[in-house]
Protein backbone atom coordinates (compact mmCIF):
# COMPACT_ATOMS: atom_id res chain seq x y z
CA UNK A 1 0.00 0.00 0.00
CA UNK A 2 3.08 2.53 0.85
CA UNK A 3 4.51 1.81 -2.14
CA UNK A 4 1.82 2.49 -4.60
CA UNK A 5 0.91 5.94 -2.31
CA UNK A 6 4.82 6.51 -2.93
CA UNK A 7 4.63 5.43 -7.38
CA UNK A 8 1.56 7.68 -6.77
CA UNK A 9 2.89 10.84 -5.65
CA UNK A 10 5.66 10.47 -7.80
CA UNK A 11 3.21 10.45 -10.71
CA UNK A 12 1.63 13.55 -9.31
CA UNK A 13 5.25 15.27 -8.54
CA UNK A 14 6.49 15.13 -12.22
CA UNK A 15 3.05 16.05 -14.06
CA UNK A 16 2.94 18.85 -11.57
CA UNK A 17 6.42 20.00 -12.37
CA UNK A 18 5.66 19.80 -15.80
CA UNK A 19 2.74 21.90 -15.55
CA UNK A 20 4.09 24.37 -13.54
CA UNK A 21 6.55 25.30 -16.01
CA UNK A 22 4.08 25.80 -18.94
CA UNK A 23 2.15 29.67 -18.99
CA UNK A 24 -1.34 29.35 -18.19
CA UNK A 25 -2.80 30.88 -21.10
CA UNK A 26 -0.68 28.39 -23.34
CA UNK A 27 -2.26 25.12 -21.49
CA UNK A 28 -6.02 27.17 -22.25
CA UNK A 29 -5.34 27.73 -26.03
CA UNK A 30 -3.98 23.82 -26.45
CA UNK A 31 -5.74 22.23 -23.63
CA UNK A 32 -2.87 20.60 -22.53
CA UNK A 33 -3.95 20.25 -19.29
CA UNK A 34 -6.88 18.13 -20.29
CA UNK A 35 -3.91 15.89 -22.20
CA UNK A 36 -1.91 15.89 -18.89
CA UNK A 37 -5.12 15.15 -16.73
CA UNK A 38 -5.94 12.52 -18.54
CA UNK A 39 -2.73 10.78 -18.21
CA UNK A 40 -2.26 11.38 -14.47
CA UNK A 41 -6.04 9.68 -14.02
CA UNK A 42 -5.10 6.90 -16.36
CA UNK A 43 -2.45 6.02 -13.62
CA UNK A 44 -4.30 6.55 -10.83
CA UNK A 45 -6.98 4.69 -12.22
CA UNK A 46 -4.17 1.53 -12.47
CA UNK A 47 -3.62 1.88 -8.96
CA UNK A 48 -6.83 2.15 -8.01
CA UNK A 49 -7.94 -1.72 -10.01
CA UNK A 50 -4.47 -3.20 -8.87
CA UNK A 51 -5.09 -2.21 -5.07
CA UNK A 52 -8.78 -3.26 -4.32
CA UNK A 53 -7.68 -2.86 -0.74
CA UNK A 54 -6.63 0.79 -1.06
CA UNK A 55 -9.85 2.68 0.08
CA UNK A 56 -10.02 -0.12 2.95
CA UNK A 57 -6.77 0.19 4.00
CA UNK A 58 -6.35 4.34 4.35
CA UNK A 59 -5.19 4.87 8.47
CA UNK A 60 -2.97 7.58 8.17
CA UNK A 61 -3.05 10.83 7.83
CA UNK A 62 -0.36 10.65 4.93
CA UNK A 63 -2.54 8.17 3.06
CA UNK A 64 -5.33 10.49 3.05
CA UNK A 65 -2.84 13.53 2.23
CA UNK A 66 -1.25 11.57 -0.88
CA UNK A 67 -4.72 11.15 -2.33
CA UNK A 68 -5.54 14.88 -1.83
CA UNK A 69 -1.99 15.78 -3.60
CA UNK A 70 -3.19 13.30 -6.00
CA UNK A 71 -6.15 14.93 -6.87
CA UNK A 72 -5.56 18.74 -6.35
CA UNK A 73 -2.39 17.98 -8.68
CA UNK A 74 -4.55 15.80 -11.46
CA UNK A 75 -7.50 18.67 -11.83
CA UNK A 76 -5.70 22.17 -12.24
CA UNK A 77 -6.87 23.09 -8.42
CA UNK A 78 -3.66 25.45 -8.28
CA UNK A 79 -5.45 27.93 -10.06
CA UNK A 80 -8.72 27.93 -8.60
CA UNK A 81 -7.63 29.69 -5.16
CA UNK A 82 -8.12 26.66 -2.25
CA UNK A 83 -11.60 25.73 -4.53
CA UNK A 84 -10.78 22.71 -5.48
CA UNK A 85 -13.42 20.43 -5.86
CA UNK A 86 -14.75 22.97 -7.82
CA UNK A 87 -12.06 23.57 -9.60
CA UNK A 88 -12.22 19.16 -10.51
CA UNK A 89 -16.05 19.86 -11.07
CA UNK A 90 -15.23 22.31 -13.77
CA UNK A 91 -13.02 20.45 -14.94
CA UNK A 92 -14.87 17.32 -15.78
CA UNK A 93 -17.81 19.33 -16.93
CA UNK A 94 -15.30 20.88 -19.95
CA UNK A 95 -14.55 24.05 -18.85
CA UNK A 96 -10.82 25.40 -19.27
CA UNK A 97 -10.07 26.73 -15.82
CA UNK A 98 -7.97 29.69 -15.92
CA UNK A 99 -6.11 31.83 -13.25
CA UNK A 100 -7.89 34.75 -11.83
CA UNK A 101 -6.29 37.91 -12.47
CA UNK A 102 -7.44 39.96 -8.98
CA UNK A 103 -7.06 43.01 -10.97
CA UNK A 104 -9.15 42.98 -13.55
CA UNK A 105 -12.52 41.17 -11.62
CA UNK A 106 -14.73 42.35 -14.51
CA UNK A 107 -14.74 42.73 -17.80
CA UNK A 108 -15.08 45.63 -20.23
CA UNK A 109 -18.44 46.11 -20.30
CA UNK A 110 -19.18 45.45 -16.14
CA UNK A 111 -16.40 48.03 -15.55
CA UNK A 112 -17.76 50.66 -18.00
CA UNK A 113 -19.76 53.85 -16.82
CA UNK A 114 -23.17 54.05 -18.07
CA UNK A 115 -23.13 55.66 -21.78
CA UNK A 116 -24.56 59.19 -21.94
CA UNK A 117 -26.91 59.21 -24.77
CA UNK A 118 -28.12 61.58 -26.89
CA UNK A 119 -31.94 62.96 -25.37
CA UNK A 120 -33.17 63.66 -29.02
CA UNK A 121 -32.54 60.76 -30.73
CA UNK A 122 -34.65 57.56 -29.77
CA UNK A 123 -31.91 55.13 -31.01
CA UNK A 124 -29.21 54.77 -28.04
CA UNK A 125 -26.47 57.26 -29.69
CA UNK A 126 -23.45 59.64 -28.74
CA UNK A 127 -20.79 61.67 -30.52
CA UNK A 128 -17.56 60.75 -30.46
CA UNK A 129 -14.24 62.42 -31.86
CA UNK A 130 -12.29 60.49 -34.40
CA UNK A 131 -9.03 59.76 -33.09
CA UNK A 132 -7.74 57.38 -35.27
CA UNK A 133 -6.21 58.52 -38.64
CA UNK A 134 -8.50 57.76 -41.27
CA UNK A 135 -6.63 55.83 -43.11
CA UNK A 136 -6.37 53.09 -40.27
CA UNK A 137 -9.99 54.01 -39.60
CA UNK A 138 -11.43 50.38 -39.46
CA UNK A 139 -8.48 48.40 -40.78
CA UNK A 140 -7.67 46.26 -37.58
CA UNK A 141 -11.43 45.65 -37.22
CA UNK A 142 -11.91 41.51 -37.46
CA UNK A 143 -14.92 42.09 -39.29
CA UNK A 144 -13.75 43.58 -42.29
CA UNK A 145 -13.18 39.08 -42.79
CA UNK A 146 -16.59 38.90 -41.51
CA UNK A 147 -18.36 39.84 -44.73
CA UNK A 148 -18.13 41.65 -48.42
CA UNK A 149 -21.22 43.69 -47.25
CA UNK A 150 -19.33 44.92 -43.99
CA UNK A 151 -15.37 45.87 -46.09
CA UNK A 152 -17.33 47.77 -48.32
CA UNK A 153 -19.00 49.72 -45.88
CA UNK A 154 -16.16 50.57 -43.99
CA UNK A 155 -14.44 51.72 -47.23
CA UNK A 156 -16.89 54.22 -47.97
CA UNK A 157 -17.36 55.33 -44.45
CA UNK A 158 -13.28 56.39 -44.53
CA UNK A 159 -14.45 58.11 -47.54
CA UNK A 160 -17.04 60.19 -45.57
CA UNK A 161 -15.00 61.26 -42.89
CA UNK A 162 -12.07 62.18 -44.90
CA UNK A 163 -14.93 64.60 -46.54
CA UNK A 164 -15.23 66.49 -43.46
CA UNK A 165 -13.89 69.95 -43.62
CA UNK A 166 -12.98 70.69 -39.95
CA UNK A 167 -9.79 69.28 -38.91
CA UNK A 168 -11.46 67.56 -35.36
CA UNK A 169 -13.87 65.42 -36.98
CA UNK A 170 -16.71 63.52 -35.29
CA UNK A 171 -18.99 60.59 -35.61
CA UNK A 172 -22.38 59.62 -34.11
CA UNK A 173 -22.19 56.51 -32.34
CA UNK A 174 -25.01 54.17 -32.38
CA UNK A 175 -26.02 50.95 -30.28
CA UNK A 176 -29.03 48.69 -31.57
CA UNK A 177 -32.38 50.07 -29.79
CA UNK A 178 -33.68 46.28 -30.67
CA UNK A 179 -31.70 42.77 -30.83
CA UNK A 180 -33.27 40.36 -32.50
CA UNK A 181 -31.81 37.68 -29.84
CA UNK A 182 -33.60 34.12 -30.66
CA UNK A 183 -33.84 31.32 -31.94
CA UNK A 184 -32.13 29.64 -34.94
CA UNK A 185 -34.70 27.87 -37.39
CA UNK A 186 -37.90 30.18 -36.02
CA UNK A 187 -37.88 32.16 -39.11
CA UNK A 188 -35.64 34.78 -37.54
CA UNK A 189 -34.34 35.77 -41.06
CA UNK A 190 -37.66 36.21 -42.55
CA UNK A 191 -39.41 38.28 -40.05
CA UNK A 192 -36.14 40.45 -39.98
CA UNK A 193 -36.16 41.00 -43.74
CA UNK A 194 -39.31 42.51 -43.37
CA UNK A 195 -39.00 44.31 -40.59
CA UNK A 196 -36.02 46.31 -41.54
CA UNK A 197 -38.77 47.62 -44.59
CA UNK A 198 -39.59 50.40 -41.99
CA UNK A 199 -38.90 53.69 -42.90
CA UNK A 200 -37.74 54.46 -39.46
CA UNK A 201 -35.51 51.36 -39.23
CA UNK A 202 -31.92 51.41 -40.44
CA UNK A 203 -30.10 48.44 -41.29
CA UNK A 204 -26.42 47.67 -40.57
CA UNK A 205 -24.44 45.68 -42.98
CA UNK A 206 -25.49 42.56 -42.06
CA UNK A 207 -28.08 40.72 -40.17
CA UNK A 208 -26.05 38.19 -37.88
CA UNK A 209 -22.69 39.51 -36.17
CA UNK A 210 -22.78 37.62 -33.23
CA UNK A 211 -21.07 39.62 -31.64
CA UNK A 212 -22.61 39.33 -27.63
CA UNK A 213 -22.69 35.36 -27.68
CA UNK A 214 -19.46 34.39 -29.61
CA UNK A 215 -17.01 37.14 -31.55
CA UNK A 216 -16.41 39.15 -28.56
CA UNK A 217 -14.48 36.58 -26.97
CA UNK A 218 -11.94 36.28 -30.25
CA UNK A 219 -10.51 32.63 -30.27
CA UNK A 220 -13.28 29.66 -29.33
CA UNK A 221 -12.06 27.46 -27.36
CA UNK A 222 -15.66 26.26 -27.03
CA UNK A 223 -16.35 24.89 -30.45
CA UNK A 224 -14.90 23.60 -33.25
CA UNK A 225 -15.56 27.00 -35.12
CA UNK A 226 -12.05 29.01 -36.84
CA UNK A 227 -10.81 31.89 -34.38
CA UNK A 228 -13.10 34.62 -34.23
CA UNK A 229 -16.26 32.21 -35.09
CA UNK A 230 -16.19 33.40 -38.75
CA UNK A 231 -13.32 35.24 -38.19
CA UNK A 232 -9.50 35.60 -38.13
CA UNK A 233 -9.08 37.21 -34.84
CA UNK A 234 -6.48 36.04 -32.44
CA UNK A 235 -7.45 38.85 -29.57
CA UNK A 236 -11.12 39.75 -27.69
CA UNK A 237 -12.97 41.86 -30.30
CA UNK A 238 -13.25 44.82 -28.16
CA UNK A 239 -17.17 46.66 -27.99
CA UNK A 240 -15.29 49.41 -30.06
CA UNK A 241 -15.04 47.38 -32.97
CA UNK A 242 -18.66 46.10 -32.50
CA UNK A 243 -20.09 49.78 -32.43
CA UNK A 244 -18.56 50.04 -35.92
CA UNK A 245 -20.48 47.97 -37.80
CA UNK A 246 -23.80 50.54 -36.67
CA UNK A 247 -21.85 53.89 -37.89
CA UNK A 248 -23.35 53.81 -41.43
CA UNK A 249 -27.01 53.45 -39.24
CA UNK A 250 -25.76 56.13 -36.99
CA UNK A 251 -25.29 58.31 -40.60
CA UNK A 252 -28.84 57.63 -41.73
CA UNK A 253 -29.92 57.95 -38.32
CA UNK A 254 -28.95 61.39 -37.83
CA UNK A 255 -30.11 62.47 -41.37
CA UNK A 256 -33.80 61.45 -40.60
CA UNK A 257 -35.25 64.09 -37.88
CA UNK A 258 -38.44 65.40 -37.28
CA UNK A 259 -39.72 68.61 -35.72
CA UNK A 260 -40.72 68.85 -31.75
CA UNK A 261 -41.04 71.66 -29.87
CA UNK A 262 -37.91 72.00 -28.41
CA UNK A 263 -36.29 71.82 -31.80
CA UNK A 264 -35.27 68.52 -34.16
CA UNK A 265 -35.55 64.81 -32.63
CA UNK A 266 -34.32 61.66 -34.83
CA UNK A 267 -36.72 58.84 -34.71
CA UNK A 268 -34.97 56.35 -36.68
CA UNK A 269 -34.00 52.79 -34.93
CA UNK A 270 -31.36 50.38 -36.19
CA UNK A 271 -31.06 46.74 -34.47
CA UNK A 272 -28.88 43.23 -34.39
CA UNK A 273 -30.46 40.51 -35.79
CA UNK A 274 -28.07 37.84 -34.22
CA UNK A 275 -30.10 34.70 -32.71
CA UNK A 276 -27.51 33.51 -30.60
CA UNK A 277 -27.62 36.33 -28.28
CA UNK A 278 -30.63 34.77 -26.24
CA UNK A 279 -28.53 31.34 -25.85
CA UNK A 280 -25.23 31.12 -26.69
CA UNK A 281 -22.81 31.13 -23.17
CA UNK A 282 -20.55 29.08 -23.31
CA UNK A 283 -17.33 31.27 -23.02
CA UNK A 284 -18.84 33.15 -19.57
CA UNK A 285 -15.80 31.64 -17.69
CA UNK A 286 -13.57 34.10 -19.90
CA UNK A 287 -15.32 36.99 -18.21
CA UNK A 288 -13.50 37.87 -14.74
CA UNK A 289 -16.55 38.89 -12.82
CA UNK A 290 -17.42 34.85 -13.63
CA UNK A 291 -13.94 33.44 -12.11
CA UNK A 292 -13.99 30.50 -10.40
CA UNK A 293 -18.02 29.82 -10.58
CA UNK A 294 -19.28 26.55 -11.91
CA UNK A 295 -21.61 28.54 -13.67
CA UNK A 296 -22.37 31.92 -14.90
CA UNK A 297 -23.01 35.17 -12.19
CA UNK A 298 -23.50 36.94 -15.42
CA UNK A 299 -24.48 35.96 -19.33
CA UNK A 300 -25.34 37.99 -22.32
CA UNK A 301 -28.53 39.03 -20.61
CA UNK A 302 -26.54 41.14 -18.05
CA UNK A 303 -23.91 42.44 -20.21
CA UNK A 304 -26.90 43.97 -22.71
CA UNK A 305 -28.53 45.37 -19.76
CA UNK A 306 -25.35 46.83 -18.04
CA UNK A 307 -24.64 48.38 -21.59
CA UNK A 308 -28.32 49.64 -23.05
CA UNK A 309 -30.27 49.31 -20.33
CA UNK A 310 -33.05 50.35 -22.13
CA UNK A 311 -33.11 47.97 -25.16
CA UNK A 312 -35.52 46.41 -26.79
CA UNK A 313 -35.48 42.14 -26.74
CA UNK A 314 -37.33 40.39 -29.53
CA UNK A 315 -37.95 36.68 -28.96
CA UNK A 316 -39.31 34.33 -32.21
CA UNK A 317 -39.64 30.69 -31.05
CA UNK A 318 -42.01 27.54 -32.05
CA UNK A 319 -42.12 23.79 -31.04
CA UNK A 320 -38.79 23.08 -30.12
CA UNK A 321 -39.62 19.30 -31.91
CA UNK A 322 -39.83 20.87 -35.01
CA UNK A 323 -37.30 23.55 -34.39
CA UNK A 324 -34.65 21.22 -33.19
CA UNK A 325 -35.29 19.23 -36.65
CA UNK A 326 -35.04 21.70 -38.93
CA UNK A 327 -31.77 22.67 -37.31
CA UNK A 328 -30.32 19.71 -38.10
CA UNK A 329 -31.52 19.06 -41.18
CA UNK A 330 -29.41 22.94 -42.13
CA UNK A 331 -26.55 22.63 -40.30
CA UNK A 332 -25.50 18.92 -40.89
CA UNK A 333 -23.98 18.60 -44.82
CA UNK A 334 -23.72 14.40 -44.18
CA UNK A 335 -25.67 11.72 -42.23
CA UNK A 336 -29.24 13.11 -41.81
CA UNK A 337 -31.19 10.48 -42.72
CA UNK A 338 -34.43 10.13 -40.14
CA UNK A 339 -32.88 7.32 -38.58
CA UNK A 340 -29.56 9.82 -37.85
CA UNK A 341 -31.67 12.19 -36.31
CA UNK A 342 -33.04 9.89 -34.55
CA UNK A 343 -29.95 8.43 -32.84
CA UNK A 344 -28.82 11.74 -32.10
CA UNK A 345 -31.65 13.39 -30.86
CA UNK A 346 -31.23 10.07 -27.94
CA UNK A 347 -26.98 11.33 -27.42
CA UNK A 348 -28.31 14.36 -26.83
CA UNK A 349 -30.97 14.02 -23.80
CA UNK A 350 -29.14 10.99 -22.58
CA UNK A 351 -25.59 13.71 -22.06
CA UNK A 352 -27.47 16.50 -20.76
CA UNK A 353 -30.40 14.33 -18.33
CA UNK A 354 -26.78 13.05 -17.10
CA UNK A 355 -24.90 16.31 -16.86
CA UNK A 356 -28.09 18.12 -14.99
CA UNK A 357 -28.19 15.14 -12.29
CA UNK A 358 -25.14 16.19 -11.61
CA UNK A 359 -24.52 20.03 -11.94
CA UNK A 360 -28.38 21.52 -12.53
CA UNK A 361 -30.08 22.51 -15.68
CA UNK A 362 -28.49 26.32 -15.79
CA UNK A 363 -24.93 24.92 -15.59
CA UNK A 364 -25.28 22.28 -18.65
CA UNK A 365 -27.41 24.63 -20.91
CA UNK A 366 -24.54 26.55 -20.94
CA UNK A 367 -21.73 24.01 -21.52
CA UNK A 368 -20.26 23.06 -24.67
CA UNK A 369 -18.72 19.77 -23.83
CA UNK A 370 -22.24 18.23 -22.80
CA UNK A 371 -23.52 20.19 -26.11
CA UNK A 372 -21.10 18.65 -28.47
CA UNK A 373 -21.99 15.01 -27.37
CA UNK A 374 -24.97 14.92 -29.51
CA UNK A 375 -24.98 16.30 -33.74
CA UNK A 376 -28.44 17.45 -32.39
CA UNK A 377 -28.99 20.94 -30.65
CA UNK A 378 -31.20 19.83 -27.94
CA UNK A 379 -30.17 22.85 -25.65
CA UNK A 380 -31.67 25.19 -28.21
CA UNK A 381 -35.52 24.45 -27.70
CA UNK A 382 -34.93 24.58 -23.52
CA UNK A 383 -36.37 28.63 -24.41
CA UNK A 384 -37.45 28.78 -20.38
CA UNK A 385 -34.27 28.31 -19.02
CA UNK A 386 -32.67 31.20 -21.59
CA UNK A 387 -35.89 33.53 -21.09
CA UNK A 388 -35.73 33.04 -17.75
CA UNK A 389 -32.07 34.54 -17.40
CA UNK A 390 -33.21 37.58 -19.98
CA UNK A 391 -36.47 38.34 -17.62
CA UNK A 392 -34.78 38.51 -14.13
CA UNK A 393 -32.78 41.58 -15.67
CA UNK A 394 -34.95 43.10 -17.96
CA UNK A 395 -38.45 44.17 -17.16
CA UNK A 396 -40.98 42.34 -19.14
CA UNK A 397 -42.41 45.04 -20.91
CA UNK A 398 -39.10 44.91 -22.95
CA UNK A 399 -39.21 41.60 -23.65
CA UNK A 400 -41.67 40.33 -26.83
CA UNK A 401 -42.08 36.54 -27.40
CA UNK A 402 -44.26 35.16 -30.95
CA UNK A 403 -44.65 32.22 -32.09
CA UNK A 404 -43.45 31.17 -35.40
CA UNK A 405 -46.73 29.41 -36.09
CA UNK A 406 -48.50 32.17 -35.99
CA UNK A 407 -46.43 34.66 -38.14
CA UNK A 408 -46.70 31.50 -40.85
CA UNK A 409 -50.41 32.43 -40.45
CA UNK A 410 -50.75 35.86 -40.17
CA UNK A 411 -47.56 37.73 -41.24
CA UNK A 412 -49.01 41.34 -40.91
CA UNK A 413 -50.08 41.09 -37.75
CA UNK A 414 -47.08 39.54 -36.45
CA UNK A 415 -44.93 42.19 -38.07
CA UNK A 416 -47.23 45.04 -36.64
CA UNK A 417 -47.10 43.61 -33.30
CA UNK A 418 -43.38 44.19 -33.42
CA UNK A 419 -43.76 47.72 -34.79
CA UNK A 420 -46.22 48.37 -31.96
CA UNK A 421 -43.52 47.18 -29.56
CA UNK A 422 -40.87 49.38 -31.10
CA UNK A 423 -42.91 52.10 -30.81
CA UNK A 424 -42.95 52.83 -34.63
CA UNK A 425 -45.51 54.26 -37.03
CA UNK A 426 -48.16 52.07 -38.43
CA UNK A 427 -47.83 51.25 -42.23
CA UNK A 428 -49.67 52.91 -44.97
CA UNK A 429 -51.52 50.42 -47.06
CA UNK A 430 -48.74 50.46 -49.81
CA UNK A 431 -45.70 49.87 -47.30
CA UNK A 432 -48.05 46.98 -46.13
CA UNK A 433 -48.46 45.69 -49.15
CA UNK A 434 -44.16 45.85 -49.84
CA UNK A 435 -43.76 43.57 -46.45
CA UNK A 436 -46.36 40.83 -47.48
CA UNK A 437 -44.63 40.57 -50.84
CA UNK A 438 -40.95 39.53 -49.93
CA UNK A 439 -40.50 36.41 -50.61
CA UNK A 440 -39.46 33.73 -48.09
CA UNK A 441 -36.30 34.19 -46.72
CA UNK A 442 -34.38 30.88 -45.95
CA UNK A 443 -36.42 28.15 -46.62
CA UNK A 444 -35.87 24.53 -46.35
CA UNK A 445 -33.51 23.55 -48.87
CA UNK A 446 -35.47 20.81 -51.62
CA UNK A 447 -33.12 18.22 -50.46
CA UNK A 448 -33.72 18.44 -47.24
CA UNK A 449 -37.45 18.24 -48.06
CA UNK A 450 -36.66 14.74 -50.10
CA UNK A 451 -35.63 13.30 -46.39
CA UNK A 452 -39.39 13.61 -45.17
CA UNK A 453 -40.53 14.19 -41.70
CA UNK A 454 -38.87 13.04 -38.74
CA UNK A 455 -39.97 9.28 -38.02
CA UNK A 456 -42.43 8.98 -35.43
CA UNK A 457 -40.93 7.55 -32.75
CA UNK A 458 -38.43 10.02 -32.62
CA UNK A 459 -41.73 13.24 -32.61
CA UNK A 460 -43.06 10.99 -29.49
CA UNK A 461 -39.94 10.95 -27.28
CA UNK A 462 -38.94 15.03 -28.11
CA UNK A 463 -41.98 15.53 -27.50
CA UNK A 464 -42.12 13.86 -23.95
CA UNK A 465 -38.50 15.41 -23.04
CA UNK A 466 -39.68 19.18 -24.06
CA UNK A 467 -43.32 19.17 -22.06
CA UNK A 468 -41.41 20.12 -18.90
CA UNK A 469 -39.48 22.73 -20.35
CA UNK A 470 -42.60 23.73 -22.45
CA UNK A 471 -45.18 23.91 -19.14
CA UNK A 472 -42.62 26.19 -17.58
CA UNK A 473 -42.29 28.78 -20.69
CA UNK A 474 -46.57 28.72 -20.73
CA UNK A 475 -46.35 29.67 -16.99
CA UNK A 476 -43.21 32.32 -17.74
CA UNK A 477 -45.27 34.30 -20.16
CA UNK A 478 -48.51 33.86 -18.76
CA UNK A 479 -49.70 32.29 -22.21
CA UNK A 480 -50.89 28.82 -22.79
CA UNK A 481 -49.73 29.05 -26.85
CA UNK A 482 -46.33 28.15 -25.60
CA UNK A 483 -47.62 24.47 -24.62
CA UNK A 484 -47.32 23.92 -28.41
CA UNK A 485 -50.55 21.46 -28.18
CA UNK A 486 -52.51 23.22 -30.97
CA UNK A 487 -54.10 19.89 -32.57
CA UNK A 488 -53.78 21.50 -36.12
CA UNK A 489 -49.98 21.74 -35.90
Amino acid sequence: MVNGLQRLEKIVSIAGRFLSVVPAGKLCHLRLGFLLSFLGLLSFTYLLICSSSLLGSMRSPRDYAALRSAHIALTGGRNEGGNKTASWRRKAHGVIPIACKMEAQESEIMAMDPIKFLRNYKNPCWWERIQTPLSDLYTQNPYINYSYAISKTFQKLRVRWARQKSDTKYRLRCLPYFLLAGQPKCGSTDIYQRLITHPEIVAPPVKESHWWGKNRYGPVSSGNHSPGWLLHSTENIPLSHYVDLFDRSAVHINEIREESGDGFIHPAITGDGSVSTLWSNDDWWKNPENCGLSEPRYTNAHHVHKLIPQAKIIVILRNPVDRLYSDFLYFQKTAKARDHFHKASVQAIDALEECVQIFGIRSCVYNYTTASKSRARLRLGLYSVFLQEWLSVFPRDQILVVRLEDYSVAPLKTISRVYKFLGLKSLSAEEAEDVLEKPVANPRRAQDKKIGKMLPETRALLTTFYYKYNVQLARLLDDGRFLWDDPDL
